[in-house]
């Protein structure tokens, strides 16, 4: 239990100290085996699942109007972090891209059909590539909602929503994500897991 205090405790304190971007875990698993906190944009948590182990990492990507510089920087740091989980490791990426996918059929076979957006933007399309380069597949963006429950963003005044929150899962492991939906305002993502695969 030493490990599960310690890690409840590092994700209270990372989310009073760095509240302003968001990132964090509830880990109401008893399964923890290790947490990390990369920077105020990057976390890491790894779980010990049935068969094997899962880790997931949580994101806030740097916005549109950010350098190119800037969000190099920021994928550099996650492609390394990225190497560093061990192979037999179920690899979940998921959070905040502000990442607007959109259907263009160039991009299908890792993004899928049920995008809210029609144009992708500049950094949906820096995460499709670091999807790509690294074995990943977008699970947001492949079950069949209604558009309130794809939504993860709204304007102050409520006339504009967008899905710029992701889940990215290993390919390998895509069919264990069997359905994903958002809930209410907040950037509250539910993922179904299938219980066999863990």
């Amino acid at each position: 239990m030493p490990v599960v205090r310690r890690v409840i405790e590092q994700v209270v304190v990372f989310i009073k100290a760095n509240y302003t971007v968001g990132i964090s875990f509830l880990p109401a698993i008893i399964l923890v085996k290790d947490f990390k906190i990369i920077n105020e944009r990057m976390c890491c948590l790894r779980l010990k699942a049935k068969w094997f182990s899962c880790t997931l990492m949580n994101v806030h990507t740097p916005t549109n109007e950010k350098t190119e510089e800037i969000k190099e920087e920021f994928y550099s740091l996650l492609e390394q972090n990225i190497t560093q989980i061990a192979r037999s490791d179920t690899k979940i990426i998921l959070g905040d891209f502000i990442a607007k996918v959109g259907e263009e059929s160039i991009y299908k076979p890792t993004i899928g059909n049920e995008s809210l957006h029609n144009e992708t933007n500049n950094n949906a399309i820096q995460m499709i590539q670091f999807e790509i380069s690294d074995g990943l597949n977008v699970r947001s963006t492949t079950f069949p909602h209604e558009d309130i429950h794809r939504e993860t963003w709204y304007s102050a005044d409520s006339r504009t929503a967008n899905q710029i929150d992701h889940v990215l899962i290993s390919n390998r492991f895509r069919s264990a994500i069997t359905d994903i939906s958002t809930k209410g305002t907040r950037h509250w993502i539910r993922s179904q897991l299938n219980e066999d695969k863990f």
